[in-house]
């Protein structure tokens, strides 16, 4: 399969990727997994996919945007400072 022929020739880069944005080994490895498992989702759902690894690299962009959101503190940064 074209496609996960893809992940495999990318994992490697999309993990380093992830990584240095995510200080945590197995929270990286976690967002990097999360990434991968919406691109096959996609790719057997017979949605169009032109460009593999710029596809790939966009849902680690958003799983990455994800996993920091969660992690932002709860409450307005400015009601704190009054």
């Amino acid at each position: 399969n074209e496609h996960r022929t893809a992940v495999a020739t990318h994992f490697p880069k999309l993990r380093r990727y992830v990584h240095s944005k995510v200080a945590n080994a197995a929270d990286a490895q976690d967002v990097a997994a999360d990434a991968v498992r919406v691109f096959l989702e996609k790719a057997q759902s017979g949605g169009p996919i032109t460009d593999a690894k710029r596809y790939l690299f966009g849902i680690a962009n958003n799983k990455l945007r994800q996993y920091w959101a969660r992690r932002a503190p709860a409450g307005n940064f400015d009601s704190a400072l009054h």
